[in-house]
C-alpha cells in the first residue's frame, strides 16, 4: 500500500487467497490491476473503483461475493472484467459514466435486475458480455447505435423483448449470442445485412416467423443457430459458403431440403430435427467429406437411404429416427470409420443388418422399430446394445445376449412346422390311393360274385325270397329222435339228425 509510484501490478495466476487489501487505496498511480485467476475471496473494495488512473481491472476466476460498488470514480477504465465469481446484485448504473469503456466482462456470476439503459451510451464499448446470470427486462434499445460493437453476448439470463435494431450500426459486429432467454417476434432485416457477422446464436427462445433470407447467405456467417424457436418457411437453396455450423432444430420449417452443392461445401454440422421436412436425403448432402453431425430427425422424411456416402469420412453422428424411410441398411454405411452415434430407429427400414456394421466402435446404435430381418452381427449381440433392436419381429441372434429370440429356435420352429406339413401332405395322398385301391378291389369282387353293381353305373335290385313259418313243437322234435335216425354217438349217448327243417334260397 505504501508504493504510491506503482503503475503496473500483476499477480495472475499466483494461489493467492483471502480477501482484496483495503490499502490499496493509497495506489494512486496504478493504471493496471491484474488479480485473476486465484483463490481471492471477500468484497471488491470500493477503493478499488476510485483510483482515477486506474484503466484496466481483471479480477476475473476468483471466488468473490457481494455486490459491485455503485459508486464508479475511476473515469479512466477502458477495461473491467469480473466474470466467473459469485457476484450478486445489479449492474452499476455508473458504468454508463465510463466513456472510455471498450470491455466490460460480468459473466458467469449472480447479477439480476435489468440492464443499465446508460450502457448503451457508451461510445467506444465495443465487447458486452454478461451471460451466465440472472438479469431479466428488456435490452437497450441504444446499443450498438453509438460505438463500433463487436461481441454482444448476453445469453442464459431471463432478457424478454426483441433484438435491439442498432446493433450492427457500426459495421463491426461479428456475434450476436443471446440463446437460452425469452426473447420473442420476428427476426429483424438487419441481421442480414450485417456482413460482419460470423455467428448467430438465437436457440432456446421464442422468436417466430420466416428467417431473412438475406442472413441466410450472409457472406462471413459461419454458425447460424436458431434451435427450439418458432420459426417457419423452408430451408432456402443456397446458404452461405462459409457456413460451417447449420443448426435449426425444434421449430416448424417445411418442404424438401434443397441445398446446392457449392451451399454445403463446408458444413461440418447440420442440426434439422423435429421439423416438418419432407422429400428425399439430398445427394448433395453425401458428399460433404468434413461432415461430422447429421440429425434429421423426427421429420417426414421419405424414400431409401443414400448409399454413395464414401465421402463421409469423419463423419461420426447420423440420427434419422422418427421418418417415413424405406429400403435396406445400405452396406456402404458400414464404411464410415468414424461414425460412433446411429440412430435409424422408427422408420420402414427392412432387409438384413449388413454383417459388416458390427466392426464399427458404436457408442449408441438404435435401430429399433423397423421391419429388419435375419440375424444380428455377433459383434453387436452383447448388452451395450440390449435395446438397440427392439420391435423387429424378424431379427434373431445366436445364443442372445440382447432382447432378441434364438436364430436355432426359430429355424427348428420353422423346420418343424413345414415337416408337419409335409407329412400331413403325405399322409393325404396314402389315403386317397388306399380309398381308391378299395374302391378297385370292391368293385372286382362283386364282377367276380355275378352281381350287377358295375363301377360308374347304378347299382341293381335285389329280389327277396320270403321265409315260410314252420310249425314245430317239442313232440314233432323228440319224436324224430329214434334209433333209425342214429348219425353217431359219443361220450354224451347217441346223436340222431333225422330232422329236416327247411331250405331257404335267395
Amino acid at each position: 500500500g505504501n508504493l504510491t509510484n506503482l503503475k503496473f501490478m500483476w499477480l495472475r495466476q499466483c494461489n493467492l487467497t483471502g480477501e482484496i487489501p483495503q490499502n490499496f487505496a493509497k495506489l494512486e498511480n496504478l493504471e493496471k490491476l491484474d488479480l485473476s485467476m486465484n483463490n481471492l475471496t471477500g468484497r471488491i473494495p470500493t477503493s478499488l473503483f476510485s483510483l482515477r488512473n486506474l484503466t484496466f481491472l481483471y479480477l476475473y476466476h476468483n471466488k468473490l461475493f457481494g455486490e459491485i460498488p455503485n459508486s464508479v470514480q475511476a473515469l479512466n477504465l477502458a477495461g473491467v472484467d469480473l466474470s466467473m465469481n459469485n457476484l450478486t446484485g445489479s449492474i452499476p448504473k455508473d458504468f454508463g459514466k465510463l466513456n472510455n469503456l471498450t470491455a466490460l466482462l460480468l459473466y458467469y456470476n449472480q447479477l439480476s435486475g435489468e440492464i443499465p439503459n446508460g450502457l448503451g451510451l457508451l461510445p467506444k464499448l465495443s465487447n458486452f458480455s454478461v451471460f451466465g446470470n440472472k438479469l431479466n427486462g428488456t435490452l437497450p434499445p441504444e446499443f450498438g447505435r453509438h460505438s463500433r460493437l463487436v461481441g454482444f453476448e448476453v445469453d442464459s439470463n431471463q432478457l424478454s423483448g426483441g433484438l435491439p435494431e442498432h446493433l450492427c450500426d457500426g459495421g463491426a459486429l461479428r456475434g450476436v449470442v443471446a440463446f437460452s432467454n425469452d426473447l420473442s417476434g420476428d427476426l429483424p432485416q438487419w441481421l442480414g445485412n450485417c456482413s460482419s457477422l460470423v455467428t448467430v446464436q438465437l436457440h432456446n427462445n421464442r422468436f417466430s416467423g420466416e428467417v431473412p433470407l438475406s442472413l441466410w447467405t450472409s457472406r462471413s456467417l459461419e454458425s447460424l443457430m436458431l434451435s427450439n424457436n418458432s420459426f417457419s418457411g423452408q430451408i432456402p437453396r443456397e446458404l452461405s459458403r462459409s457456413m460451417t455450423r447449420l443448426e435449426i432444430r425444434d421449430n416448424k420449417f417445411s418442404g424438401p431440403i434443397l441445398l446446392g452443392v457449392s451451399s454445403v461445401v463446408n458444413l461440418v454440422v447440420f442440426k434439422a430435427g423435429n421439423n416438418m421436412l419432407s422429400g428425399e436425403i439430398p445427394r448433395e448432402l453425401t458428399g460433404i467429406s468434413q461432415m461430422t453431425t447429421l440429425m434429421l430427425d423426427g421429420n417426414q422424411l421419405s424414400g431409401t437411404l443414400p448409399s454413395d456416402i464414401i465421402s463421409w469420412k469423419s463423419l461420426n453422428t447420423l440420427t434419422l429416427s422418427r421418418n417415413n424411410l424405406s429400403g435396406q441398411i445400405p452396406l456402404a454405411m458400414s464404411t464410415l470409420p468414424s461414425l460412433v452415434y446411429l440412430d435409424l430407429s422408427e422408420n420402414e427400414l427392412s432387409g438384413e443388418i449388413p454383417t459388416q456394421l458390427g466392426d464399427l466402435r458404436f457408442v449408441f446404435l438404435n435401430l429399433s422399430y423397423n421391419k429388419l430381418s435375419g440375424n444380428i452381427p455377433d459383434e453387436l449381440n452383447n448388452l451395450a446394445y440390449e435395446s438397440s433392436f427392439l420391435n423387429n419381429p424378424n431379427l434373431c441372434a445366436y445364443d442372445p445376449k440382447v432382447n432378441l429370440s434364438n436364430c436355432l429356435t426359430k429355424t427348428s420352429s420353422h423346420s418343424s412346422n413345414s415337416s408337419k406339413k409335409i407329412f400331413a401332405l403325405i399322409l393325404g395322398v396314402i389315403l386317397i390311393v388306399l380309398l381308391a385301391a378299395a374302391l378297385l378291389a370292391l368293385c372286382k369282387l362283386t364282377k367276380q360274385r355275378g352281381k350287377k353293381l358295375r363301377c360308374g353305373r347304378k347299382l341293381s335290385t335285389w329280389r327277396l325270397t320270403s321265409f315260410q313259418r314252420l310249425d314245430l313243437t317239442e313232440i314233432n322234435l323228440f319224436s324224430s329222435l329214434t334209433d333209425s335216425n342214429l348219425i353217431g354217438s359219443g361220450g354224451f349217448g347217441k346223436v340222431t339228425g333225422s330232422l329236416q327243417i327247411a331250405q331257404v334260397s335267395m
